[in-house]
Formats: structure tokens, sequence, C-alpha cells
């Protein structure tokens, strides 16, 4: 048995009722590059409440225990792209494409908010940058940050 499917069937599922949340930082970033489509890879947990949302820094994968509604605020220090005058991260959920945020800038401290839902256990969120480019991040750290609540 898998350790994602441990963690599923062991206790997460077991207390609906308890405030899940995580945040994710990018603090120590070797590259300061992100790859057009290539998932964000926090590599620092900064706060986690509860067993229902796990993180796994290899893949950037957020895996959710329980469906729910929830809420994704995100920041990403940025520092232009190659030819590009604008930037656009995304959302995806088991693999799809769930939501787009596309910035008229490329230049600054980038943030927005989605609210999305799961409908099984086991779901998995990725956030990538969409942009058709590459992009720099700033050298200043933290390079990003995320927080997912649950609402």
């Amino acid at each position: 048995m898998s350790e994602r499917n441990r963690w599923i069937g062991v206790d997460a599922l077991n207390d609906d009722s308890e405030t899940t949340g995580i945040q994710v930082a990018l603090v120590n970033q070797a590259s300061l590059i992100l790859e057009a489509d290539e998932t964000v890879k926090f590599d620092t947990v900064i706060h986690q409440m509860g067993k229902g949302i796990r993180y796994y820094e290899e893949s950037g994968e957020f895996m959710f225990a329980q469906p729910g509604d929830y809420k994704l605020h995100w920041q990403v220090a940025t520092d232009g792209t190659q030819m590009l005058r604008f930037v656009t991260f995304g959302i995806k959920i088991n693999g799809a494409a769930y939501h787009d945020f596309a910035l008229p800038v490329t230049t600054g401290l980038l943030a927005s908010d989605a609210i999305f839902s799961t409908t099984s256990p086991c779901t998995v969120v990725e956030f990538y940058n969409k942009t058709k480019d590459q992009v720099r991040l700033s050298r200043h750290s933290p390079n990003a940050n995320l927080v997912i609540t649950r609402m």
C-alpha cells in the first residue's frame, strides 16, 4: 500500500470537524527560473493545521483527504519573462487545468485568490506557471508563498 493510500485510510478521513490548512513557501530556490508549465515546488512548510492536506515537495502536489470547499491564496515575486508582457499562473486539479490567473505585469509581487471544491478523497492540486514562457523569480526570498484553507 502506498504512503498516500495509508495516509488517506488511517486517520485523515476520520475527523471532518478540524480546521484544515497549509502554508508553504519557496525560500531556497536553486534556480531562479520557472519553465513554462512547470509546477511550483515549494521547499518550506511554514504551518500545517490538521491532517486533511498533505504536501509532497518532490512533485509540488497537494493531496486532499476530504471532499470540501477550499480557498487558495498565492504570491509570487517575479523578475520578468523572456518575451511576454504578462504572467499567468494556474491551478490543476487531478492533472486538469482548473483556474488561471493572468496578470498584465511581469515584475513585482504578484498575488491572487481562488476558491475550489474537491469532490473525492485523494484529490491532487498543483500550482504552476501557465505562462508560455520562462518566468524569472525575484532574487529576494521568499520567491513564492501559498496558503490553502478549508472553508
